[in-house]
């Protein structure tokens, strides 16, 4: 079961960190995939431009990135013509 929001804000500023950080890299990969789609790109072709599988670019664009994988969102947003911008906290 995932926590909601309230309940990982117990003090814990390191829970919430980790939980924006995932939600912001979902939100990241929706856009890749929704402009990958835009372009006219299949996601063999992406994986072939960033050096990763396509199975690779599935996850990728479901959201399933570890908070420090910004490097995999980065190429592919480069493989799109994009760029990825990390906000501070």
């Amino acid at each position: 079961m995932v926590p909601r929001r309230a309940e990982l804000h117990d003090g814990a500023d390191d829970a919430l960190d980790v939980e924006r950080a995932r939600t912001e890299a979902w939100i990241s990969a929706f856009h890749l995939a929704e402009e990958r789609k835009r372009l006219g790109l299949a996601q063999r072709q992406v994986a072939e431009l960033t050096g990763v599988t396509p199975g690779r670019v599935s996850q990728i664009e479901n959201g399933d990135l570890e908070a420090n994988e910004v490097a995999s969102l980065s190429r592919y947003a480069r493989a799109l013509g994009a760029g990825i911008h990390r906000r501070g906290k």
